[in-house]
């Protein structure tokens, strides 16, 4: 377990990568995939050299069921609203809404949907819920009006 910047329970001692468990927004958390022991590392990597950098991702996953490629990005939470868009959440985007922001986001066959909400994730960018649902209305054009 380490905390936000890598740091064990040794102050001069840092893990990264998916061995560790660190805080995340309800819980210590654990990732086992490429993206953050990469990412992970390279930031503690920075604070064992001296740096101050505090590890606060937003969290991808995905995977390739035969024609359907599953995805999902941001921190789902069990308590938030599910708005359905695209496609409709039988086959499109379901999102999840944390006040007015984006929070999770998940599709199939939505490469692009998916990659504009963990952009509207990580610069917390403002969303209308009615924009959410609306299949007429692709993400992307939420980062280029508000972004």
């Amino acid at each position: 377990m380490v905390d936000d910047h890598g740091r064990t329970s040794g102050p001069a001692i840092f893990a990264a990568g998916d061995c560790t468990r660190f805080p995340a927004p309800t819980r210590l958390y654990g990732f086992e995939n490429w993206r953050h022991a990469q990412d992970h590392g390279a930031a503690i990597g920075r604070n064992a050299a001296g740096g101050d950098i505090a590890y606060n991702p937003v969290p991808s996953f995905w995977s390739e069921q035969y024609d359907l490629y599953i995805q999902g990005t941001g921190w789902p939470h069990a308590q938030r609203p599910i708005v359905c868009g695209g496609k409709s959440c039988h086959g499109g985007d379901a999102v999840e809404l944390d006040g007015g922001r984006l929070a999770f986001a998940m599709g199939i066959n939505a490469q692009r949907d998916i990659a504009s909400a963990r952009r509207l994730i990580e610069r917390r960018i403002p969303v209308d819920a009615n924009e959410l649902a609306d299949p007429t209305k692709p993400l992307a054009n939420m980062l280029k009006a508000k972004g």
